[in-house]
């Protein structure tokens, strides 16, 4: 049973030896197809081991690390976290790259050069690799070149010769000094950084009060927070979070970039820097008569990737047009308008102006921007204002705003605003959501309490359709998800939830969606065509995670500890498969001993030196600056896959938490307190915890202090399942 409704209608329903690349495993030896449940793949697939020889290693895919496929499915970048026999790697993360032969795959560790083997896998971080997988971004503590300086410090480093440059320069500040708001373009011709030290002689900020944002672009350095006026703003600068998949703060070649200054009382106006030489206030008020409530906060959507457009939501009325809000006669401000700023022309346009009587308090009241196309086109976003037909005042909407006109979707009630990606022309939209929007009863069998489902809305037909709900309509057992769609200003690469052209959605469930799948084990699936299919065989013992897929959707990743096609070894700790239209390898024994004994191997009961070690075990830990603690964590607590961390911190400044289990999560803290950090699971940990019933997590906190100076501590947490020993 298909469920499709019309939108609008009622509701019915991130070590090389220079020069020298060690080529781990090639399994196969002719491209005949993998018989193994090929024939029961959809669109005529079958599996190929896109990782051999890496059966007792910990390949880490997800998108806290960069796990990407390119265009023509090819080849795959991904992370790994055990140092290999066969051959010199940092015992740390080490970045691979996975590539299709004519008879099988090759997973070649792309190793960074070390001048020591590193002693915790927490003195360097992978930050990102460009998509076509030939440079990457490496934040580490030791010199990847002769001339590099000490100190934590930015490389970037090309992968075809492999040198290496260092961007920034820590040594004036070795021990503390760290890295914030890492972006880079798409070509990888600029990379943007917001550092705790001068980088630039000629840099006039007082470090004590706070920090620019710098730019790299063909080995050199500027600073990018340049006001209209010429003058450099005296408050730290980071960049304007992109929060779509497909936009970011920067454009794909870097010459236009979106910042804000941090004021006491929040985020300042925001600039649009153009080409290094000239900056406007992309925020600035067009309004005949200014905003009685003065200018407030900006929250940037992105600009588009040829730079043309920049989108933003802002509670000021910036045009004439706006209403966002009146308490009685008094404008009040009490909502938030949907802006699109044309940096040629430099025009405002309101995309949510908002006349309704019934939201006279608030106006259009958009709430979150959940997606948008390359060009600006297409722009969906959740507001409890009656913009459309079908839309109820004053509960949340999800609509598409097109040539000037918002569309009515579905309702926004249980939008899960974080996990939803568009299509690069924004014809097509995939998005979580706990509401029954198709007619499907979601109530779990169990828990009685509402199931998530992924949705598909088609912008061309203006249809919404259920990808993840059981065809026969019986009630579901567990919950669908999708990867998080945000690009992160281009460090995390979102996952390709739906095909370019929109004809196919990926995602994980836990439910039994088809019969044949194990039912309350996590299982990858396509939506196609109205029918939902398998992608991973569905009997396994563990759980399958969706990886990434090519634009075509020929190619769909997942990650899985079992035997997807036999035989294997009996270690298999993880390993990334290809469902491939049109593919099949045969599938041989093959074991990469995983690293015990040399110098490569890592220490996993030490941490990097300069980052001292705490365990919460005791209930607190802290670190002391001088005569007092910068902060301290005082107890954690895991509920279901978020693990929360209470922290006291004894100033003002910004708190930072990563680590290779977690997803990265920054918080400001705006005064002396303590501040509790949500920290989601990866799905790989979240896999291993299932399966193992305990994890060991270690999580890097750095809090860098706004009167100045960073310090930088481990966690060390077990967590445990329930019912675990």
């Amino acid at each position: 049973m298909e469920t499709e409704v019309r939108a609008g209608e009622p509701r019915r329903r991130h070590r090389l030896t220079v020069g020298a690349l060690t080529m781990l495993a090639l399994v196969g030896v002719s491209a005949v197809p993998a018989a193994a449940r090929a024939d029961a793949l959809p669109d005529g697939r079958a599996y190929e081991l896109v990782t051999p020889g890496l059966n007792g290693a910990r390949i880490q895919p997800g998108h806290q690390f960069f796990t990407q496929a390119t265009t023509d499915g090819d080849q795959l970048a991904f992370v790994d976290t055990d140092a290999l026999d066969s051959s010199p790697s940092s015992g740390v993360y080490n970045a691979m790259i996975a590539t299709r032969g004519t008879t099988g795959w090759t997973a070649t560790p792309q190793a960074i050069p070390f001048s020591a083997p590193e002693s915790a896998y927490l003195g360097t971080e992978l930050v990102a690799m460009s998509s076509s997988l030939s440079q990457i971004l490496v934040l580490t503590d030791q010199p990847l070149t002769s001339s590099a300086p000490s100190g934590y410090n930015l490389f970037l480093g090309d992968l075809a010769t492999g040198q290496y440059a260092a961007l920034t320069d820590a040594s004036t500040d070795s021990s503390s000094s760290g890295l914030d708001d890492i972006g880079v373009s798409a070509d990888y011709s600029h990379v943007f950084f917001n550092p705790d030290i001068a980088q630039l002689s000629t840099d006039p900020v007082n470090y004590n009060r706070g920090s620019d944002l710098y730019q790299w672009t063909g080995g050199q350095l500027s600073i990018v927070n340049v006001l209209p006026n010429g003058k450099l703003a005296t408050l730290p600068a980071s960049l304007a979070s992109g929060s779509t998949n497909n936009l970011s703060a920067i454009s794909a070649d870097g010459d236009a970039v979106l910042f804000q200054d941090q004021t006491s009382s929040g985020p300042g106006p925001l600039y649009l820097r153009l080409d290094g030489s000239s900056t406007v206030q992309a925020d600035a008020s067009q309004r005949t008569k200014a905003d009685p409530n003065g200018a407030q906060s900006a929250s940037a959507v992105g600009i588009t990737p040829d730079g043309s457009q920049v989108l933003f939501t802002s509670p000021s009325e910036l045009t004439n047009n706006a209403n966002t809000g009146e308490s009685g006669s008094k404008p009040d401000d009490a909502g938030s308008d949907l802006y699109d700023y044309d940096v040629a022309t430099g025009a405002l346009t309101d995309l949510t102006p908002d006349s309704t009587a019934a939201d006279k308090a608030t106006g259009a009241d958009v709430q979150a921007v959940v997606g948008a196309s390359d060009d600006g086109s297409y722009v969906y976003f959740v507001a409890t204002g009656d913009l459309a037909t079908g839309a109820t005042s004053g509960q949340p909407n999800l609509y598409v705003e097109h040539d000037g006109t918002p569309t009515f979707i579905a309702s926004g009630t249980g939008l899960v605003n974080s996990s939803a990606y568009t299509t690069p022309d924004g014809q097509s939209i995939a998005f979580e959501s706990t509401a029954s929007l198709t007619g499907y009863d979601n109530t779990d069998q169990s828990t009685g309490t509402a199931d998530t489902e992924v949705f598909e809305y088609s912008a061309g037909n203006n249809t919404l359709q259920c990808a993840s709900c059981r065809p026969d309509g019986v009630a579901p057992t567990g919950s669908a998800t999708i990867p998080g769609g945000s690009s992160s200003n281009g460090v995390n690469s979102p996952a390709r939830v739906v095909s370019d052209d929109g004809s196919r959605v990926f995602f994980n469930s836990t439910d039994q969606v088809v019969p044949g799948a194990s039912d309350g084990l996590q299982n990858v699936y396509e939506f196609e065509s109205g029918t939902v299919s398998l992608i991973s065989p569905g009997d396994g013992a563990s759980a399958a995670t969706f990886v990434d897929a090519s634009p075509s959707g020929d190619d769909v990743f997942f990650d899985s500890y079992d035997d997807v096609v036999p035989p294997l070894d009996s270690s298999l700790e993880s390993a990334i498969w290809d469902a491939r239209v049109g593919g099949g390898f045969p599938i041989t024994s093959t074991t990469e001993g995983v690293c015990t004994a040399t110098v490569q191997c890592r220490d996993t009961g030490t941490s990097a030196t300069g980052t001292p070690s705490i365990s919460t075990n005791t209930g607190s830990g802290q670190v002391k600056s001088g005569s007092g603690a910068v902060f301290s964590v005082r107890s954690h607590a895991l509920h279901g896959s978020t693990l929360t961390l209470r922290v006291r911190t004894h100033a003002a400044g910004r708190l930072t938490a990563s680590g290779r289990d977690v997803r990265t999560t920054r918080r400001r803290v705006r005064r002396a307190g303590t501040v509790s950090l949500a920290l989601r699971l990866t799905p790989h940990a979240k896999a291993s915890l299932t399966r193992h019933h305990r994890l060991r997590l270690a999580i890097r906190l750095r809090f860098a202090r706004s009167s100045g100076g960073a310090r930088t501590i481990t966690v060390h947490v077990t967590a445990k399942r329930k019912g675990g020993r």
